[in-house]
């Protein structure tokens, strides 16, 4: 996956891809808004999720942060359990 995510890199650039991640959460925050208000489309929203997915884990390889994210996550899925364990 890195490989095809460097591709994208090197056709559009970090900072494109950036802009892109911010409007693929865009539009993903206004697919739970809408579920909000009753007006779920599961087909489009999990097509919302997929596309947040790729473009968080280019901004992971992007900015070098992998590992970090990694600690992050383990940590607060720790907090997690804690807090549903109370």
């Amino acid at each position: 996956m890195n490989d095809l995510y460097n591709k994208a890199k090197t056709k559009w650039g970090v900072r494109a891809q950036l802009i892109k991640a911010i409007e693929e959460m865009s539009e993903l925050t206004k697919e739970l808004a809408k579920s909000l208000n009753g007006n779920t489309d599961r087909q489009h929203t999990a097509e919302e999720v997929a596309d947040v997915k790729i473009m968080i884990e280019q901004i992971e390889l992007f900015l070098e942060i992998e590992w970090l994210v990694e600690q992050y996550k383990r940590k607060k899925l720790d907090r997690l359990e804690r807090l549903v364990s109370e």
